[in-house]
């Protein structure tokens, strides 16, 4: 996608006024492949009836024992483990990944990709012994002020895929988004992530963002989501 903004793109100069706040990783999916331990699965539809009998998560010894058993599945996995770190589908079908594992975003903001990959799989090591991670979906974004956008500027972007949505509400421009997600390659979002982080609650964003911020102007984000098949593509090697 190449954004119609000056020659940002060409140049890597900022724009007058254009105030980048943060970037890099903000959400990560992995599957984990492997055999679950005799008996785990036992133990999780136990404590999913439980939960689902009192309509509230059960605490659930495991990893460093703050887990729980939620009385729901995770999309396609039957069980969910939830942690204040994360969140983790369980499955026996041999058709999926044993594992579906997301950390939450609080969580690698907090101490950074490396370390929360390290502790997740040092949560599972002993339902899933010699997991097997691999990606199956990753966020990359960059924040930034002093960018005005409305729907009215949707012409001004220029992408290969065939779908562009222009979100709104009422009269005010919330994002566009470009391609679709069900294709599992590569997605684009660009919105406004004050709007959204202030209705969300995620009243943390501001530590995130920190002295730069300046909580009377709207935050654009610009994020890429690569899918399970973005992420299987191999790199060329040069000759």
């Amino acid at each position: 996608m190449r954004l119609q903004v000056g020659e940002v793109a060409a140049s890597g100069a900022a724009l007058p006024g254009l105030t980048e706040l943060a970037s890099g990783i903000d959400a990560l999916y992995l599957s984990g492949h492997g055999v679950l331990r005799p008996g785990f699965v036992d133990e999780l539809e136990a404590h999913r009836s439980v939960a689902e009998e009192h309509r509230e998560s059960v605490p659930f010894s495991v990893g460093d024992g703050h887990w729980s058993v939620e009385g729901r599945g995770m999309g396609r996995y039957r069980f969910c483990l939830s942690h204040e770190r994360g969140v983790i589908g369980v499955t026996d079908k041999e058709s999926l990944p044993a594992l579906r594992i997301q950390p939450r975003t609080e969580f690698l903001h907090a101490v950074g990709v490396a370390n929360a990959l390290a502790w997740l799989e040092g949560q599972v090591e002993d339902v899933l012994p010699d997991v097997r991670l691999t990606g199956s979906r990753l966020d990359v974004y960059s924040d930034w002020q002093g960018w005005s956008l409305g729907a009215e500027d949707r012409d001004r972007f220029v992408c290969r895929a065939a779908r562009l949505n222009t979100r709104e509400d009422g009269d005010a421009w919330t994002g566009f988004e470009f391609g679709r997600r069900k294709t599992g390659t590569v997605t684009a979002r660009i919105y406004d992530k004050s709007r959204q982080a202030r209705e969300g609650g995620h009243d943390w964003w501001s530590a995130v963002w920190g002295s730069r911020y300046d909580p009377t102007q709207p935050v654009v984000r610009v994020e890429f989501e690569l899918g399970r098949q973005a992420l299987r593509v191999r790199p060329r090697q040069c000759h």
